[in-house]
């Protein structure tokens, strides 16, 4: 985790001297997630713990999300913005980012100006565009955080806009990287930083992994690997299944 901080931090190096001086800077870390998904817990590491010396973070979030909810317990300085959700047209839906656009920027402007942001941190593939116009109206730069695995064809162009506007993409993985849709002068913008893991989250707990063995009628002597992840293809569930499968042949028990 303190290596992906680091990173992170890093990047502002490589960003105009307006975030660059002495002075303590504001972030606006960004996303419109409702539910709390990997990319919404490194976004709370990332403003838990940047260097509170250099950067003040401030999360730019939906209203009533869980998100939302959890920065607030930990005392996190948050900003909350309104955006329309679904229609029970699809017609309509297949607009909704375009129309979100009306809602998001207004907000977001508000916020920059009054808050003095010198950096946005866009961390969710649909608050790329809103980030990189207010920051282009504004003389903002922009930091994009790509998370996303599959893609459909209005993220492809959303990565394409952003590989030519923005100031740097940080991307996940070397596989991710190759994933965005990137005029080929755009590619130098783009930094892998790993997903960091915080420590605590595995040690800071009084359930007993031999509880947890009883509770799945495992025995106590036995061997035991496992994974937490939704059922979803950018997981590679099909990968663990196969090495499962493997690993027994020699390893019976």
């Amino acid at each position: 985790l303190s290596v992906k901080i680091r990173q992170i931090q890093s990047i502002g190096t490589k960003m105009p001297k307006i975030i660059r001086n002495s002075d303590r800077q504001k972030i606006l870390l960004l996303d419109s997630g409702y539910k709390l998904g990997g990319g919404q817990r490194i976004l709370i590491l990332i403003a838990r713990n940047i260097n509170k010396k250099r950067f003040e973070p401030i999360v730019f979030c939906r209203r009533g999300s869980l998100l939302l909810n959890i920065l607030k317990q930990e005392d996190i300085n948050t900003r909350e913005f309104y955006i329309i959700s679904k229609w029970s047209s699809k017609i309509l839906n297949s607009f909704l980012l375009v129309i979100n656009l009306f809602f998001i920027v207004p907000q977001l402007i508000q916020v920059v100006y009054s808050e003095k942001i010198k950096l946005l941190h866009s961390n969710r593939n649909d608050m790329h565009l809103p980030s990189i116009i207010v920051g282009k109206l504004l003389g903002v730069p922009v930091v994009v955080h790509d998370h996303l695995y599959i893609k459909k064809v209005r993220h492809i162009i959303i990565d394409f806009i952003c590989g030519l506007f923005s100031n740097q993409i940080i991307s996940v993985s070397e596989a991710m990287k190759t994933k965005l849709k990137l005029a080929t002068f755009s590619k130098k913008k783009v930094t892998v930083v790993y997903n960091g893991v915080s420590p605590n989250y595995f040690t800071d707990t009084e359930y007993h992994p031999q509880s947890m063995k009883k509770d799945f009628g495992i025995k106590e002597n036995q061997l035991t690997i496992g994974t937490l992840a939704r059922i979803s293809p950018e997981k590679g569930i099909e990968y663990l299944i196969d090495a499962f499968n493997q690993i027994k042949k020699q390893f019976p028990n």
